[in-house]
């Protein structure tokens, strides 16, 4: 009966909150996954076109098992032959279907798994497509976030975070990944958010660091593009790939609300929230336009490879020239 009214919650369009709770009871009843199975199943998971297979697998893990298959899975990844940008292509795809079916309570150690094993160069793309897609503000249409709950959620995640990167290459850079995110999805408020979520990193450098130069620069702030240079260069990390290429192979993005699943409120998202109208057509419309993405231009700036860049360019292929329109043959004359 459970599962029942769950899919009909689905097949009348409801929330995103409750289309992965139908999913996980589905994945539920095909019984839980040992994880040496699944990591059978990586090759399959790297080579899937989407985050279909990646989904399918994830659902059925322990929630310690989601976090190690899916450090697995990037570890895969940055294995495989090919671009950053086909790379970094993957890292979007299967960490959003692994985030978006995490088990109950297991979304911030996933996200946290998400920045402690890609790569920085591939955080470029993933943190800010994670801003739009997953945790902003204005993902779910039937739920308001004040200040003081989206401000709640985002330094509980840099916690945990922060925790998960105590003993990662680059932790502070990683970490400012992951406030780069979450200052993206606030969109804009509340205005101290930026320090609050610095202050949250235990090294006093790398705040200073930062807070002046690496965040307001990838933000993009005081009409300046954003500018991921400066935390790429702290990391020694490969270039930033081109945003253009990255979108056209990892195919649509989708918005998959999880601030819910954050606050702990998978079975009552909108206890203690105010309601709004659901209109998730014109948001789903509308939020990417008022969501500051990776600006076009500024992936593809040219910049002065570092001597240790592992990938000093673009192994794509150029995209194939528009063959002209055939001319138009002559009316023929009177016979």
């Amino acid at each position: 009966m459970k599962r029942t009214l769950l899919m009909a919650l689905l097949a009348l369009g409801g929330s995103p909150l409750q289309s992965r709770a139908a999913e996980s009871v589905a994945a539920s009843e095909k019984g839980a996954l040992p994880i040496a199975e699944a990591r059978g199943r990586i090759d399959a998971v790297v080579n899937s076109a989407s985050g279909e297979e990646m989904s399918a697998v994830m659902s059925r893990l322990s929630a310690a098992d989601q976090r190690q298959f899916l450090a697995d899975v990037n570890k895969a990844i940055a294995e495989l032959p090919g671009s950053v940008e086909e790379k970094t292509a993957k890292y979007l795809n299967l960490n959003h279907a692994a985030v978006k079916v995490a088990q109950k309570g297991n979304a911030m150690a996933l996200l946290a798994e998400v920045f402690a094993t890609v790569p920085p160069e591939s955080l470029t793309v993933v943190s800010e497509r994670f801003a739009a897609n997953l945790l902003n503000r204005s993902a779910d249409p039937a739920v308001t976030y004040s200040d003081a709950q989206y401000t709640n959620i985002a330094v509980k995640l840099m916690k945990v975070v922060n925790e998960r990167l105590a003993e990662a290459d680059n932790a502070s850079v990683r970490s400012a990944f992951a406030i780069v995110m979450l200052v993206r999805a606030s969109n804009g408020s509340p205005a101290d958010l930026k320090d609050l979520l610095v202050d949250t990193l235990s090294d006093g450098q790398a705040r200073e660091l930062a807070r002046s130069e690496w965040i307001p620069a990838a933000l993009g702030k005081d009409g300046r593009e954003a500018n991921f240079e400066p935390l790429l260069a702290s990391a020694d990390a490969g270039r930033r790939p081109d945003l253009e290429f990255v979108l056209a192979i990892a195919g649509p993005q989708h918005l998959d609300a999880v601030l819910a699943d954050l606050l702990g409120r998978n079975t009552d998202p909108q206890a203690g929230l105010s309601e709004r109208t659901p209109v998730l057509d014109a948001v789903q419309s509308t939020l990417i336009k008022q969501v500051p993405i990776l600006d076009d231009s500024a992936a593809t700036d040219p910049r002065t490879p570092r001597p240790n860049d592992p990938n000093p360019g673009s192994s794509m292929p150029p995209r194939p020239p528009v063959p002209p329109e055939p001319p138009v043959p002559p009316e023929p004359g009177p016979y």
